[in-house]
């Protein structure tokens, strides 16, 4: 097995994975946890985009709040949104961890050729 299957074999057997398949399934088929998940990433976009405009983020800020507020206080979409952070920790621990093993293999390569 090559490095890029045993990583992709890691990620998709790791409990946290399993989990938000788990989730991501259930939330798909709620009647209103979807549509509210969908809501709450259109208003970080126009948060996002309000920053990148240089534009007062008061207003974008409160109301993407209150959407996270309420979803938070479901059960099902607070771990969700909790796994969603995690993985994503992770994937960028993984990224990181890549980057730097190249960079000093690089680096290795570099310092023979001098």
């Amino acid at each position: 097995m090559n490095p890029k299957d045993a990583l992709i074999q890691v990620i998709e057997n790791d409990e946290k994975t399993k989990r938000f398949k788990e989730l991501d399934a259930i939330i798909e088929t709620h009647p209103t946890l979807y549509k509210d998940y969908e809501n709450l990433k259109l208003l970080q976009q126009k948060m996002v985009r309000a920053k990148a405009n240089k534009k007062n983020l008061t207003d974008e800020e409160k109301t993407y709040n209150n959407a996270l507020d309420a979803l938070m206080n479901h059960p099902l979409m607070s771990e969700y949104l909790d796994l969603i952070e995690s993985i994503n920790e992770d994937i960028k621990w993984v990224t990181e961890t890549i980057e730097s093993s190249i960079n000093h293999i690089l680096g290795a390569i570099h310092d023979n050729d001098e």
